[in-house]
């Protein structure tokens, strides 16, 4: 069961690395957000036991394909209450979720210019999904921020090479 807990939170801190779309090459400290979502993810995949076998895995940008697949909703469902992201009534908390990402945009090389109005922004087109419970919603939100933030960054880097 521990080593289920363990990998379950190399996968989540696999997730957190894919805003580093490019990665440093000195060794660094894992930021405390970094370290929340380890200790969240463990505590989470100790709470499913074996469930967390059949999990589905977020793809590129840490995007899921399935929106309602009921083990992944309650794992990341799980991690997203305990962070204080998400309510059980599947109330965003957009405090927190803009603050979470970010945190997470520190890890970005180059670093983006993207700011905490438009993250927030962000979070309020994202939060006005709907879900079927608050895992899902996570799920949702999650998608809908990382699908923006990417585009976001993605458009940010190509117009500096054509302007550079």
């Amino acid at each position: 069961m521990a080593r289920i807990a363990i990998i379950l939170c190399l996968i989540s801190l696999a997730n957190v690395r894919s805003h580093s779309l490019h990665r440093r090459d000195t060794p660094r400290q894992f930021l405390e957000i970094e370290q929340k979502i380890a200790q969240e993810s463990f505590e989470c995949g100790k709470q499913l036991g074996l469930k967390v076998l059949d999990m589905k895995l977020p793809k590129e940008f840490g995007i899921f394909d399935d929106e309602d697949h009921a083990i992944t909703n309650e794992f990341w469902g799980c991690i997203w209450y305990r962070m204080d992201l998400i309510t059980k009534d599947s109330v965003v908390n957009e405090e927190n979720v803009a603050n979470y990402y970010s945190e997470m945009l520190t890890l970005l090389k180059p670093p983006t210019t993207l700011n905490r109005e438009t993250i927030n922004y962000f979070v309020q087109q994202c939060k006005q999904l709907k879900s079927k419970n608050y895992g899902q919603m996570a799920i949702k939100v999650q998608n809908c921020m990382e699908t923006r933030l990417h585009v976001y960054v993605m458009l940010e880097r190509l117009f500096s090479i054509k302007m550079g």
